[in-house]
């Protein structure tokens, strides 16, 4: 037998015994998804697919969105740089929930827990779910279930969800229109005066966002929730322009 063969025979074992393990193992091994993981942040990028004012306008929306957890505690907001912090944070185990809004001088939060918290999601936009079976993807290393999202006053197309159930969060939508579904959303959409924010999930990290937390300032000021829905109303108008939001409602309607 030749050197050169005996050499790519040499290879070929090494290779295959290098290799090691089933098919489903290797699979664990580079995937790095772990279940149980108490903590963890997921980003998400922003996107407006019904937005049809000017660039500038647009310029001023924010671009990215985190969602964190850590021990039952949740902070999912969206940012503009250090311009602009707006989110809900809060805990199922502990019925509670803090809307906030972060804005220049403007720093705000509205408080609700028990009855109140079920009056907050009804406020927002109602949509149905539809649950899809046997549709699975892989984002930002999750596995991820599909579904269907219809917004049951026909104000826009169907969409298509996507959620993770290997992140140990108990209720992550229990405050939102996602209640029924029980993992971390991944793509999804949200409705704010007519404005619609598409979110999709772009990496995950086991690790907190650097000096995060789940306190907020005491310089925020309470108001409760027609105060801080009508501030928040003014600046979505001086940001984007009251034309490209929806009418805002008569009162009594």
């Amino acid at each position: 037998m030749s050197q050169v063969i005996k050499s790519i025979l040499l290879v070929l074992v090494v290779s295959l015994f290098s290799c090691g393990g089933t098919e489903e193992e290797t699979k664990e091994a580079t995937n790095g998804v772990k279940k149980d993981m108490k903590k963890g942040t997921v980003k998400y990028k922003v996107s407006y697919p019904y937005f049809e004012g000017e660039s500038l306008a647009k310029a001023m929306l924010p671009k990215e969105m985190y969602f964190v957890f850590h021990d039952g505690l949740i902070n999912q907001y969206t940012k503009k740089g250090g311009l602009m912090r707006m989110g809900v944070m809060g805990s199922s185990k502990l019925d509670s929930v803090s809307m906030y809004l972060d804005f220049g001088n403007l720093d705000i939060r509205s408080n609700f827990s028990g009855a109140a918290i079920k009056g907050f999601i009804e406020n927002q936009t109602k949509i149905q779910i539809e649950f899809v079976e046997g549709e699975e993807k892989e984002i930002a290393g999750l596995n991820c279930k599909k579904a269907i999202g219809k917004y049951l006053d026909g104000s826009n197309p169907d969409f298509t969800i996507w959620y993770t159930e290997e992140l140990e969060v108990e209720e992550p939508n229990f405050y939102n229109p996602y209640a029924e579904i029980k993992g971390v959303l991944m793509e999804f959409q949200v409705e704010r005066f007519g404005l619609v924010s598409e979110m999709k999930a772009e990496s995950f990290s086991e690790e907190l966002p650097e000096e995060h937390t789940f306190q907020l300032d005491t310089n925020f000021i309470k108001l409760n929730f027609e105060s801080f829905n009508t501030q928040l109303r003014e600046l979505f108008e001086k940001t984007v322009g009251k034309d490209n939001l929806a009418p805002q409602p008569e009162e009594g309607s």
